[in-house]
Formats: structure tokens, C-alpha cells, sequence
């Protein structure tokens, strides 16, 4: 075989018919022209890169097919509301199965609002008691801006006279060019949970109306109570002083038991009247709240109790938090008190008061010297009427139960720790109000 020197590079010439090649590792077309001569002329051409691109395509299509399947077996199996418009005007939607379904046509069927066969769907959209255009129905928006819509609510009204609530997210669709062309939907049917809901709300507004007429009926049979016992008080006084003067002393110890028992009874009508107050009170309007100021009116009121035990109080400047200062009176008023009251025979009560903020509380503590509370009694004194010391210690046991409701009710928590014989420290947390800060 012999090649000149001028010709092309893939034009061979054979001479006498002999082919004389080196093989390599290539794909290639040979076309060999007719000829009335004896010399042939042939064309080889190199097609290896061509195959391969033959073959990527192949594979593109394939893998493209593929996720089209799987595409289209997800938008059937989906179990919620799913609308597709390849139509920048959304003129055609296609849904799926379970959109069909809510919407209440076939799922083969265009969906569009804004169709323009002229041929009405069987169904209207409204907002707000407002029948929704076409034109502001969350495909149609997030094709025509090119933004997403979000939690769009609306009542769907069939013909067939079911009402369904629903929630729409519609997202926009962009070509190659990053032009809108179309948008993609999905609708959940908020049905029966908005109905649980409505059903849950009426129960709640129930609920609170009957807490609300039982709270004002104990506080006002709580206030009756005591008028009785004021009088069994009075009459017992009147009784005492003229037993005293026969010297009676079994009798006298009779009248006075009745005495005691009206007035631990008295007792335990007010704390009780605290208690319901804490509550009924709670709907008002919050104020900002000095603890400061609080804490010197507890104080003045403890003075007696404070002179007779030799306490001594410590605190440092307190925030203000939001809240009532009734409220706030109750809570330091009785977690001071008990110190007091709990304190120790052979030490005078010894109550230090520290705040810290942290993770957007005020940690309160409230520590003292006193008898100390049982591990397995810790929980319990918050209950109502729990009592420790039966009567050797004075009380109606309300008091935690009046700090455990001022603080759950201003959103906070409150616990013990105690060490029997060491003493106690009671840690509540509020708000922070921002209004001020501890030193």
C-alpha cells in the first residue's frame, strides 16, 4: 500500500487490491467507492467519540426515564393534594388521584380555575367568607410573580354540598432560562382537625366559663363561712369569761377548744380565698412589677413574727417582672413566713435571699436555717391543705399551694431542697420583664 504525500489524511489508496493495516484500538467506518478502474477507493473515518456520545445519550435517557417513572408514581401515590401547570397562566393543572378526590373531579380532568374551555368546575373557592378569583389562588400567584405562597388558607365548597378546610403551598416552576413557566401546588385537607379544633376551643371556653362560676362560687361560700364562725368566735369569748367566773376549769378548757377551732377554721377560709383569688386574677392585665417594693411590704407585715424570732433577712436589689403584686406579696409572704415559722430551737432563723438570671429567667432561691423537710416530703408540701407538723406548728397548710399557683401561673416552676435539721431552700423562676436587673 502506498499513501502520497498530498493526500488527506483519511483517504487511503490500495493498490492492486492488497490492504496492508496496522489494527488499533478504534472504531471506524470504511466506504469504498465503486470504480471501473483497478485501483479502489475507500474512506476510513474514526467514530469512537461519536459512539460514546451515542452511548452517554443513551444512558441520559434512560436515567430520564426512570426518574419520570418515579416521579409519576410518587405524584399518584401521594396522599395529599398535588397540582402541576407547565402554563405560565395556568390555564391547565394537571392533579393528582388525591387532589381529585378533594376537589371532587377525575384526576384526568383539567383542574384550572382559570381554564378557558368555558366548562365550570364543580367546586368554589372562598377566604374569609369572600369567593376567591382565579387570578389569586396560590398557583396562579406563584406563576404570575414567580414567589413562593405559603399557608394558604381557604374553604373549599363542593357541589355536591361538602365544605372541606384547606391549606395551599404553591411554588413556582422556571424553564432552562430562568423564565417562569408554570408552578407546582400542594394542598393538605385541614378538615377535621379545624373541626377538632373548634370542638377543642368550645370545650376550653366551657370549661373556662364553669372554672370561672366555681371559683366565684367558693370565694363567695368561702366569704358566708366566716361570718358564722366570727359569731361562734364572739359567742365563745362571751362564754369563756363567764365560765371563768363559776372556775369551771373542764368547761373552760371546752369553750376555749371552740375558740381555737373557729379561728384555725377563719384561717383556713382566708388562705382558701387566697388561693381562689390567685386565679380569678390571673386574665387581668399584667403589670411591671418593682419585687423591691414588694419585698419591704412583706417585710413591714412579718415585723412582729421578725422581732420575736430575731430573724435575720438578707437580699440583694431584686428585678421587676411582670405580674400582679398581690400575687408576688403572696409568694415571698409565705416562703418568708415559713422560714420563720419553721425555724429551729436552738438557733435564731437565719433567711438569705438570692436571684440570678439565666436562659431568659430570674432563678429566685430562698434559703434557711430551720428544721428541714424529709426527702419524701419535698413534692408533697405543695399540695393543697398538706400539712407536716399536724397542730404543733400553726396553719391551714395553703401556703405552697398559694406560691406553687403564683408561680405556675406566671409561668415559672417552683421546688424544695431540704436537709432535715440543716435547713430548707425553696428555688422559683420567673419571667424576665427586661424593665430592670439584678445587682
Amino acid at each position: 500500500m502506498s499513501l502520497a504525500s498530498d493526500q488527506a489524511p483519511d483517504l487511503v489508496s490500495i493498490e492492486n487490491r492488497q490492504l496492508r493495516a496496522r489494527i488499533c484500538e478504534l472504531e471506524a467506518e470504511l466506504a469504498i467507492a465503486k470504480s471501473s478502474s483497478p485501483e479502489l477507493e475507500a474512506l476510513i473515518q474514526n467514530v469512537t467519540e461519536r459512539r460514546q456520545l451515542e452511548e452517554r445519550l443513551r444512558c441520559t435517557q434512560t436515567a430520564l426515564a426512570r426518574h419520570a417513572a418515579e416521579f409519576e408514581a410518587l405524584f399518584r401515590a401521594l396522599p395529599v393534594g398535588v397540582g402541576v401547570s407547565w402554563d405560565p397562566s395556568c390555564r391547565d393543572i394537571r392533579i393528582n388521584p388525591a387532589f381529585g378526590k378533594i376537589l371532587g373531579v377525575a384526576d384526568e380532568e383539567n383542574a384550572s380555575k382559570s381554564r378557558q374551555d368555558g366548562d365550570a368546575l364543580p367546586f368554589r373557592v372562598f377566604k374569609e367568607g369572600r369567593e376567591v378569583p382565579a387570578e389569586e389562588l396560590p398557583m396562579q400567584v406563584a406563576a404570575r410573580t414567580g414567589r413562593e405562597v405559603r399557608d394558604f388558607c381557604y374553604e373549599l365548597v363542593r357541589h355536591d354540598g361538602v365544605t372541606l378546610t384547606e391549606y395551599g403551598h404553591a411554588t413556582p416552576l422556571f424553564d432552562e432560562n430562568g423564565a417562569v413557566s408554570g408552578s407546582i401546588g400542594v394542598f393538605l385537607d385541614f378538615t377535621e382537625l379545624h373541626r377538632a379544633q373548634r370542638e377543642l376551643e368550645r370545650a376550653n371556653e366551657e370549661l373556662r366559663r364553669s372554672n370561672a362560676d366555681l371559683n366565684h362560687f367558693a370565694y363567695g361560700a368561702t366569704h358566708d363561712l366566716r361570718e358564722p364562725l366570727r359569731a361562734i368566735r364572739i359567742y365563745s369569748q362571751l362564754l369563756a369569761r363567764n365560765v371563768k367566773l363559776h372556775s369551771d376549769p373542764d368547761l373552760l378548757e371546752c369553750v376555749n377548744a371552740i375558740g381555737d377551732s373557729a379561728a384555725r377554721m377563719d384561717r383556713l377560709l382566708r388562705d382558701l380565698m387566697d388561693y381562689i383569688q390567685v386565679a380569678t386574677r390571673y386574665d387581668q392585665r399584667t403589670e411591671h412589677v418593682d419585687l423591691n417594693s414588694v419585698l419591704r411590704g412583706v417585710l413591714s407585715n412579718l415585723e412582729l413574727s421578725i422581732n420575736e424570732s430575731g430573724a435575720e433577712i438578707s437580699c440583694p436589689t431584686l428585678p421587676t417582672v411582670p405580674g400582679h403584686p398581690a400575687h408576688y406579696t403572696h409568694l415571698f409572704q409565705n416562703l418568708i413566713g415559713n422560714a420563720i415559722k419553721y425555724r429551729s430551737e436552738d438557733r435564731p432563723p437565719r433567711v438569705q435571699i438570692t436571684v440570678t438570671q439565666a436562659e431568659g429567667v430570674w432563678k429566685f432561691a430562698i434559703a434557711d436555717n430551720g428544721i428541714g423537710i424529709e426527702p419524701n416530703y419535698t413534692a408533697r408540701v405543695f399540695d393543697l391543705f398538706q400539712r407536716l407538723h399536724g397542730r404543733e406548728i400553726p396553719g391551714s397548710g395553703m401556703g405552697l399551694a398559694i406560691c406553687q399557683r403564683v408561680v405556675q401561673r406566671h409561668g415559672g416552676r417552683i421546688w424544695v431542697e431540704s436537709t432535715p435539721g440543716v435547713g430548707s431552700t425553696f428555688y422559683f423562676t420567673l419571667p424576665v420583664d427586661g424593665a430592670d436587673r439584678a445587682d
